[in-house]
């Protein structure tokens, strides 16, 4: 199973037509890697009223202790954003301004992960590390090769936790 998640993810288009099925796709890696261990079922395309911000998914975390834990408690709440990209370009500057600006919903934690298709820019990278600093959000990026990763750890929640752990440990050493 975990074979198929990955040529799934390895065969998918990338651009906004396929958006939606990336979207569905990252939501199922981290329910099979993580649910219901460290989270419940990912909540898909979550709306807010004002301003009208669509989240793409949304993760409950269930854990009691361990890193899902920490990052509830340190980051402000136990649903974590997770924000799909599937360009073919790089993640600009741009959208993580804009992307930051869906964790001011009261409820979320200011920790969440950008997956992508491809590393981010630079400017990204930059931006992401200036938000950290300023506000305290933070935005751990999973390109390809970390959602193929986690697709390859479904049904191991253990392994899986101490892979998203080392990615977040080496991107926030780096801000």
């Amino acid at each position: 199973m975990n074979g198929r998640v990955q040529q799934k993810l390895a065969g998918l288009a990338r651009g906004r037509a396929e958006a939606s099925a990336f979207e569905l796709l990252a939501a199922l890696i981290f329910r099979r890697a993580f649910c219901p261990a460290c989270i419940d079922r990912p909540l898909l395309r979550v709306s807010s009223p004002h301003p009208d911000y669509r989240r793409d998914i949304i993760l409950p975390v269930t854990a009691v202790n361990g890193a899902w834990h920490y990052w509830s408690v340190v980051y402000g709440s136990d649903l974590l954003m997770v924000e799909c990209k599937n360009y073919d370009e790089p993640v600009s500057a741009a959208e993580i301004d804009l992307s930051a600006k869906y964790l001011r919903r009261p409820g979320l934690a200011s920790l969440a992960f950008l997956a992508t298709r491809r590393s981010p820019s630079d400017q990204a990278v930059d931006a992401a590390r200036d938000l950290f600093r300023t506000e305290k959000k933070l935005f751990i990026f999973l390109a390809d090769d970390a959602l193929m990763a986690l697709a390859g750890y479904g049904g191991n929640a253990d392994a899986a936790t101490a892979f998203l752990r080392r990615e977040y440990q080496q991107q926030k050493a780096r801000i």
